[in-house]
């Protein structure tokens, strides 16, 4: 029998990837919605509107993105927290575009991307992150010890 002893995922951190798991479903939704609106107009013989096609896009692209950081988080992998931080940096600079632009305030655009960057940026959630992808140039016993070998 082995003295191996399984690390829990600090609180912060599933406080954290739920709320990308928040951004990633309100992501996909809204490219469906995009595409149904547009769907909706071609079916009624109406002009669409090119902005909708690029937004569910987007809003696809985006979600998926934030899935493959999630799988890579629930990894333990560093390049997991700095990509969420590069989204959430993202979700902030165009939720404020679009508030100023188009006028519409959307409170989980800012309130969301604010939580996770104050759960991943404490020391705990770093040292919870101890992965590196490319192996000789990382911290090689910190794979040893999550790996158990």
């Amino acid at each position: 029998m082995s003295d191996q002893t399984v690390e829990r995922m600090p609180g912060k951190v599933k406080l954290a990837l739920f709320a990308v798991v928040l951004q990633a479903a309100a992501n996909g939704y809204g490219g469906f919605r995009a595409m149904a609106e547009n769907t909706a107009r071609i079916e009624h013989h109406q002009e669409t509107i090119p902005a909708l096609n690029g937004l569910m896009w987007v809003s696809f692209v985006v979600a998926a993105a934030l899935i493959a950081c999630l799988v890579f988080a629930c990894l333990r992998f560093e390049v997991a927290r700095n990509a969420i931080f590069f989204m959430e940096g993202v979700s902030i600079l165009s939720t404020v575009a679009t508030m100023f632009v188009a006028g519409v305030f959307s409170p989980g655009g800012l309130v969301l991307p604010v939580v996770v960057f104050f759960c991943l940026i404490n020391a705990e959630a770093s040292g919870w992150f101890n992965r590196t992808i490319f192996g000789p140039y990382g911290d090689e016993t910190a794979m040893d010890e999550a790996t158990g070998e």
